[in-house]
C-alpha cells in the first residue's frame, strides 16, 4: 500500500495557498470542496468547528477509499495569549474543551516549529489561557482521524492569526500567514 496525504482545512483562506503550493486541482465541490493532485496530496475544505471537521474527514476517508497509511494533517490558524501573528505551532497535546477529552500526537517527527498545546472550543473567544493555542476543529480532527489510522501519521500545524494584543482574522491575511509557512508544512 501507498500511502496518500490528506490535508484538512476549514477555511478557503487556509487552503488557498496549499492548493497553489501542491498543485491541487478541484476534483469534487459537493458537499465539501476537495483538490488532488499527481503526488498523492488530498485537500478538503471542512467549514469550521469540530463536527464539520469530523464529517469532512469522514466523507474524504469514504469518498477516496482511505487506508491505515494515509497520513492526516490539519492546517489551520488558532488564538494565542502571546505568540506573534504568523508564527506556526504544531500540538503535541489536543484538549476538547466542552468533553474534556484529550489527545497526545506522538512527536516521532521533528518539527520545523514549536510545540504546544491545542484548546478546541465550540465558539470564537478572545480567552486565552496560558500557553495554549485556542481554536475550533482540532479535537473534532483528531477524534475522526484517530480511527482510521495510527497516531504517528495525524498531526495539527496551526498559524497564529490572533493573539491578546492583535487580531487579523480575516481571509487576505490568513491567506498570507498559511502561506508563509508553506515550507514548514511541507517539510511536515
Amino acid at each position: 500500500m501507498t500511502g496518500r496525504v490528506n490535508i484538512v482545512t476549514a477555511l478557503p483562506a487556509e487552503a488557498k495557498p496549499l492548493i497553489g503550493h501542491f498543485e491541487l486541482h478541484p476534483s469534487q465541490t459537493d458537499p465539501y470542496k476537495i483538490y488532488t493532485n499527481k503526488r498523492s496530496i488530498r485537500l478538503i475544505v471542512s467549514g469550521v468547528g469540530k463536527k464539520s471537521v469530523a464529517a469532512a474527514v469522514t466523507h474524504l476517508a469514504e469518498l477516496c477509499d482511505s487506508n491505515g497509511s494515509d497520513a492526516w494533517l490539519n492546517v489551520g490558524v488558532a488564538g494565542h495569549r502571546s505568540f506573534p501573528l504568523g508564527k506556526l505551532v504544531a500540538a503535541h497535546k489536543i484538549s476538547d474543551k466542552e468533553t474534556c477529552r484529550s489527545w497526545y500526537p506522538p512527536p516521532l517527527i521533528e518539527f520545523p516549529c514549536e510545540t504546544s498545546t491545542i484548546f478546541t472550543v465550540g465558539k470564537e473567544t478572545r480567552n486565552y489561557p496560558d500557553e495554549a493555542l485556542v481554536e475550533m476543529e482540532a479535537a473534532g480532527f483528531y477524534d475522526a482521524t484517530s480511527r482510521l489510522c495510527s497516531h504517528e501519521l495525524i498531526h495539527c500545524l496551526k498559524v497564529v492569526s490572533d493573539n491578546i494584543d492583535e487580531k487579523r482574522l480575516d481571509g487576505r491575511s490568513v491567506t498570507k500567514m498559511v502561506s508563509a509557512q508553506l515550507d514548514a508544512v511541507e517539510s511536515v
